[in-house]
């Protein structure tokens, strides 16, 4: 691990609120809102010459439906089809709402939703995720 991953966290924001999780790999978990499949993100803090950003690195899935197709290098295992992504973002946005379940993001061996995250966050709101400098 690089010294500026080492340095790095994971910040939620949403408005004014905000928290920052000291970790440089963590999970997100969220249910599909037709389909009510939980669906398995892994991420990693990864540093640029320019920036901190987020690398999805795999992802597991159990079952297919609308706009879930299982991609043809997902391998079946202990239930669930898991593939390699390699998808760099500089953030990503989450939706909390009271009409789908909330999406729980995992770190340092502790699970938590956004709503525990971020005490305090409306009922409907736009959650930010990114990478960001430990405090």
């Amino acid at each position: 691990m690089s010294v500026a991953a080492a340095l790095a966290a994971v910040c939620l924001s949403s408005g004014a609120l905000a928290t920052s999780i000291p970790t440089t790999a963590f999970e997100l978990r969220w249910m599909h809102s037709i389909e009510k499949t939980q669906w398995h993100e892994y991420w990693r803090v990864t540093p640029t010459a320019l920036a901190l950003n987020l690398t999805l690195t795999h992802a597991r899935i159990a079952t297919s439906g609308a706009g879930m197709e299982i991609p043809d290098n997902a391998v079946w295992v202990n239930g669930a089809y898991e593939y390699p992504v390699n998808l760099q973002l500089s953030s990503l946005t989450l939706s909390h709402s009271p009409f789908t379940a909330q999406a729980t993001i995992c770190a340092n061996n502790t699970c938590k939703s956004l709503g525990d995250w971020l005490p305090g966050l409306p009922r409907i709101a736009a959650v930010t995720v990114a990478a960001c400098p430990r405090p």
